[in-house]
């Protein structure tokens, strides 16, 4: 489209050109709103897919995202390396 813009500028065809520039320009904002509309469902399925764990920072329990390695521990499994265990849902350790 941008080169039929250009060549009917280059006529003197001002009036294909205006209608030529506003679907272009038309184009470009319907793009720009998908595509920030994408931007945002992305960033929200991703926070809420996103998986939390508690834990204790500074000096209070919160919830956290886990970044890289999480650890699931059943029955008497060894654990992770570098992690450890402060308390267990139902009172075993």
């Amino acid at each position: 489209m941008e080169a039929a813009a250009i060549l009917a500028i280059a006529l003197l065809d001002y009036a294909d050109f205006a209608l030529i520039l506003a679907l272009l320009l038309t184009n470009a904002t319907i793009s720009y709103v998908e595509e920030s509309n994408a931007d945002k469902a992305i960033k929200a399925l991703t926070s809420a897919l996103a998986p939390k764990a508690k834990a204790i920072r500074d000096g209070q329990v919160r919830r956290v995202t886990v970044v890289g390695l999480l650890c699931l521990l059943r029955g008497c499994s060894p654990g992770c390396h570098g992690a450890r265990w402060i308390a267990t849902s139902n009172g075993y350790w």
